[in-house]
């Protein structure tokens, strides 16, 4: 390959594999470099070593969403307590709740009202 100034460029002083010897040095100076990092992934590869690295963002997610779902209890107000049903507090008109119970067979003539009457 020529160089800027048209005489090529010697690339073999840097191939790994012309000095045995030395790729067996630099391979064992990787290894070495490396062995500390290795280490501690082989501890992670376990359930539980998998788990305590998970340990502080998920206490910090369910933080977030204790915080949240507080709010949200102190900031909606308790339509719940004057609704006899569960159905009631939920906004659901009786036609639906009686069919959902089962205590009505639907009629088309019926299907067709409900499907007017949405809450």
């Amino acid at each position: 390959m020529p160089g800027s100034w048209g005489r090529a460029v010697d690339l073999t002083p840097l191939d790994p594999l012309a000095d045995p010897a030395r790729r067996r040095r630099l391979l064992g100076r990787l290894r070495e470099a490396a062995a500390a990092e290795l280490a501690r992934r082989r501890v992670r590869l376990t359930v539980w070593g998998c788990l305590a690295a998970w340990r502080r963002p998920l206490l910090t997610a369910a933080g977030v969403i204790a915080v949240a779902a507080s709010v949200t209890l102190v900031a909606i107000p308790r339509a719940a307590a004057t609704a006899e049903t569960l159905a009631a507090a939920a906004g659901m008109p009786p036609a639906w709740e009686r069919l959902s119970r089962g205590l009505d067979a639907p009629a088309p003539e019926l299907l067709l009202h409900l499907s007017e009457v949405r809450p």
